[in-house]
């Protein structure tokens, strides 16, 4: 190589900015430090789970959730594995005391109220982020949820 190639070569180099295989996620309003709880309930019928719903888990979690009807099995304290409809309940919320405990009466108040063995809990802190959601945000109704 002659010296204009070795200057064209380290000019190409220096030239390429650096490379990343990951994308960056840029959240608008900045990720929030959460956590993820998901509750496995066995299913009743639809209208004793809108009324426990609405008296018991939304006056806790008035912020939002997802539930959705799922099929699920376990294996019963007799040894039995049963299939059985099931809903699974899924909240964000932020990682403090009030709400570990406001998930734990939800847990204790739908065993006691329904004669269920179990109520299964899963929690994991997650990043997450939402247009809409801020601490103490003066809460308006959309005219789209009238």
């Amino acid at each position: 190589m002659d010296q204009w190639e070795n200057i064209l070569l380290l000019f190409l180099t220096c030239s390429v900015g650096p490379v990343s295989a990951a994308p960056v996620v840029k959240y608008p309003s900045g990720p929030s430090q959460m956590v993820r709880t998901e509750l496995y309930f066995g299913a009743i019928p639809r209208s004793q789970w809108d009324g426990f719903l609405k008296q018991v888990i939304t006056p806790l979690f008035p912020e939002g959730l997802t539930w959705f009807d799922v099929q699920g099995q376990w294996r019963a304290p007799d040894g039995v594995t049963r299939k059985l409809p099931s809903r699974m309940l899924i909240v964000l919320y932020a990682d403090n005391r009030r709400n570990d405990q406001a998930i734990e009466q939800v847990r204790r108040e739908f065993k006691n109220q329904f004669h269920h063995l179990a109520v299964l809990r899963v929690s994991m802190k997650v990043q997450a982020a939402d247009d809409d959601w801020r601490p103490n945000r003066g809460l308006k109704r959309s005219a789209q949820y009238k």
